[in-house]
Parts: C-alpha cells; structure tokens; sequence
C-alpha cells in the first residue's frame, strides 16, 4: 500500500491512497527508513511541522503500525542519482481488498481497476489537527472465506488533516511552472523533467516558497487559531507516480505541508487522455462542499488555464475565494510553454466580472507576488 494523504472536517474524511504488487523504487527505498523508526514518510519528510502538532504524533504512528528493525540505509544520498522514469514503473493491485482503519471507523473496501482507494469516511471522531489513518492489504481468498484472523501486508500511515470550523483559510497550490520549473505542455521538454532529468535536480520557481509559507501563516479576521498552519492543498493535472518524488521536492524547498490532489497515469474510460481542467475544476467544487466556511487562496500561473479555472470557481462560489494569484510566465517560458509569446488568456477579462472584494495578484515569480500581496494588505 501506498499513502497518498487525506483531509477532512469532524464529520468526514477523504482518504486517498494505491495498492501496487511491488513498492516503487521511491516509495520502497523511503519507507524502509520510516516503518525503521514508526513514521511515515510524509513525518519523515515534512518533520518541520512537528512542532506544530497536538499530540506526539510519532508515539500515534507507533501506536497505528508499529516498528520494524529492518535495514536503516540513509535513502537521501543514495536517491540523488536516480532518473525520473523510475517513478512510472509499477504494477497496480485492482480490485484488492483493503482494511481502512480512521479514528474509531474501521472499514472493508476494494481498490479501484487502477490499484487506487479514494474514499470518503464519515463519523470517524478525529479532532481537529493532524492524525494518523492506516491501510492494510488483506489477502482476497482468506477475506472471501471469512476468516478472522487473516494475513494481511504491513498496515501503512495516511496523515490525515481535520479541519475545524474556525479556520476560515486554506491554500489551493498548482504544481508544474507555479512552484517547480516544468515547461510542461511542452512534449519533449515534459517528457526530459518527467523521465530524464535526475529527482534531486528538480528546480523551485523564485520565491514561491516564501509566497506559500506566508500565505500558510495567514492571520484570519479572528486571528491565528492555535499554532497549525492553514490547509493546504497542491492541485495538480500530474500523475500520482510522481507524489513520492514530489513531496520530497516541496520538502526540500521548504514549502509548506500538504495533501497532493493528481490525476491517474494513462487514458480514462472517456478518452485518451484526461482533462486537467475538469479534474481540477471538480476538485476545488469538492473542497468547497466539504468546506463550505474556508476561504481558499488559489496559487497558479498562466502557461496554461489556472486563470479560467480560479476565476471561474470565484465567480461560482465567491464565498470560498480569498484571493488569487498567478504567475506570469516570461516570454521565454510562454514560447517554451505553448509558441507563443502572450498567455493563452487575457488576464483582465476574466478578472473583470470578478466580485471586487476578490484581489488578484499578479508577478513574475514569488517575490514579486509577495512584494504585490504585502503592498495591497494581504499579506503581512
């Protein structure tokens, strides 16, 4: 099993996560580290949040899936030479049974024909704050006969973030071009990142991390509840081969913590290849029913539809928008990015219709986003 995250309120939880025959080389090399000393890889790897959270959440984790004393090799050192290709070679598990374990709910569900769990739990009486949710591979022929003791893979850790109602903001983040260097409608260039280019050489766009970590720190109308950063969220049309790899990415470039939102590697039921504009549309109507009180600042650039999407999804629910901001690429990277010099969008006319309570903030990289925001009081 692998982890892949989860978020909710007190009432319900998403929990995402993908069965495979075999750990990817990424994934297998970190976990040895983590089930070493009881962590999961998302602790391992984002341990700055610690500090923040109510309750010694190593002792939670080692409560959920225990110890193991196997091999202890420092995986950092030894990742820094490995090609991107690796990430896509895996072998998924449809159809499998799995053991979600969340809070005080315990449930029996089957992965999708693509390997994956994505489901919604509801009662699961967590608290506001970061917990640890488990998946458990049972073996289907002892689950067929009912068997109450079944064997089982090692449970894995799912951090989990609950949301209260107090918190009134949360962080909606793109991904390629808006917080790491892409080109990603680019073919060849795409195809040289994904596969080629070595994990550890990946770069972050200028200042985006210090944008992120202010915008994760943002004060509310009544102020900071407690001492949790706001929900963040990183929207992206990528593959959910590449989360293992990309976490380390926002962890190493000191970006804030938070729940990947990607799509799945190959063609869909419907087509060829999946629409990045329905999924992330889809995606920020999800988070706006699951929280109707939170006011999401959105985070894109415009190399391809971040403009349309965000400034659509104010226009729907402008009650969940706090405010936008995009990334202006250079010239260069317009040409690199679609062969043209301007954005595919006019900027102005979709901020025009906008509610103008609604600030959009517009640079050329994260520095100039913060000089912008901290200019117009958004942003301190």
């Amino acid at each position: 099993m692998i982890a892949y995250g989860g978020f909710g309120n007190t009432q319900r939880v998403r929990i995402i996560g993908r069965a495979l025959m075999a750990p990817t080389y990424f994934e297998e090399k970190y976990e040895v580290w983590a089930n070493r000393h009881g962590l999961p890889s998302w602790y391992q790897l984002h341990s700055r949040a610690a500090s923040s959270l109510p309750v010694a959440f190593g002792e939670v984790v080692k409560d959920a899936i225990g110890v193991d004393e196997g091999d202890d090799t420092n995986t950092t050192a030894h990742m820094r030479g490995e090609r991107g290709w690796r990430q896509f070679v895996d072998a998924q598990v449809p159809f499998a049974p799995v053991l979600v374990t969340v809070g005080s709910r315990k449930l029996l569900v089957y992965t999708d024909r693509g390997g994956y769990v994505d489901l919604v739990v509801e009662d699961h009486g967590l608290e506001p704050g970061w917990h640890a949710a488990t998946l458990q591979a049972l073996k289907p022929d002892e689950v067929a006969r009912g068997e109450k003791r079944v064997r089982a893979s090692r449970p894995i850790a799912v951090p989990v973030r609950v949301v209260s109602k107090r918190e009134q903001v949360g962080l909606v983040s793109d991904v390629d071009d808006t917080v790491m260097v892409s080109w990603l409608p680019r073919p060849l260039v795409a195809a040289k990142n994904a596969f080629f280019t070595y994990v550890s050489s990946r770069q972050a766009v200028p200042g985006m991390a210090e944008l992120l970590q202010a915008i994760s720190h943002m004060q509310t109308s009544q102020g900071r509840v407690g001492t949790l950063p706001v929900p963040t969220v990183y929207l992206s049309t990528g593959a959910w081969n590449v989360a293992p790899s990309l976490r380390r990415f926002l962890f190493r470039s000191n970006f804030p913590t938070g729940t990947p939102l990607m799509t799945d590697w190959g063609p869909s039921q419907t087509g060829w290849f999946r629409s990045g504009r329905e999924h992330k549309r889809s995606q920020l109507r999800e988070l706006a029913e699951m929280f109707p009180w939170v006011k999401w600042v959105l985070v894109g650039d415009d190399g391809q539809h971040d403009p349309s999407i965000y400034t659509e999804f104010a226009r729907e629910h402008p009650q969940n928008v706090q405010a936008i901001f995009i990334r202006s690429l250079t010239t260069t990277e317009q040409v690199l990015n679609h062969g043209a010099p301007d954005p595919r969008e006019r900027l102005d006319a979709l901020i025009e219709p906008l509610d103008p309570t609604i600030p959009v903030v517009v640079g050329e990289d994260g520095f100039e986003l913060v000089h912008r925001a901290r200019a117009l009081g958004i942003l301190r």
